[in-house]
């Protein structure tokens, strides 16, 4: 950090770096996130700059050396889907993604716990207590609100295909595989 910053900021002292360094990281455990926010919003309005000069100067090279224009505009695109991949690190940060997990199966130590359909309540966390569930209806098979499936009388069968009938006492083999 002190050979790469010099050339911006001058000489940098590395204990004071390692101080700051320190003390960021101190925060960091603790949750608070806004170093990394302040050095994500510092990375996007650079990349949003260097955005804005290659932009320009492809445009400048547009009609008189278009093989340049093409590299600097390439290169300008680049910068500004950095610069939007950046900003979305922020709000994901300030905003993180909320997941509702229906099941959680957890394994400590050889020993598994299976939670499921704890109720998902709209006022902070579930129960820390087991509650008694229902089961739901089993879809896949067709049984809902209590009722079964109905499969109706049994159709008999038909004589399309004569040929294809299925093997009767007579035509069985006589060595039976299991």
């Amino acid at each position: 950090m002190a050979s790469f910053g010099a050339p911006t900021f001058g000489d940098l002292s590395l204990t004071e770096c390692a101080m700051v360094l320190t003390k960021t990281a101190q925060e960091l455990d603790k949750g608070d996130m806004s170093a990394s926010v302040r050095l994500l919003s510092a990375q996007a309005i650079a990349l949003n700059g260097i955005f804005g000069e290659l932009a320009r100067v492809g445009q400048l090279n547009m009609f008189n050396h278009p093989d340049y224009a093409e590299r600097y505009l390439r290169l300008a695109f680049k910068a500004q889907a950095q610069s939007r991949a950046t900003l979305e690190a922020i709000a994901t940060i300030k905003n993180p993604p909320v997941v509702f997990a229906r099941q959680a199966n957890i394994n400590n130590g050889g020993q598994q716990q299976v939670n499921n359909g704890a109720p998902v309540s709209g006022q902070g966390a579930s129960p820390a207590y087991a509650e008694e569930t229902q089961s739901r209806p089993n879809e896949l098979l067709g049984v809902t609100h209590g009722q079964g499936l109905d499969l109706g009388a049994q159709a008999a069968a038909g004589g399309i295909n004569q040929a294809v009938e299925t093997v009767g006492a007579v035509n069985r083999t006589e060595k039976r595989f299991r």
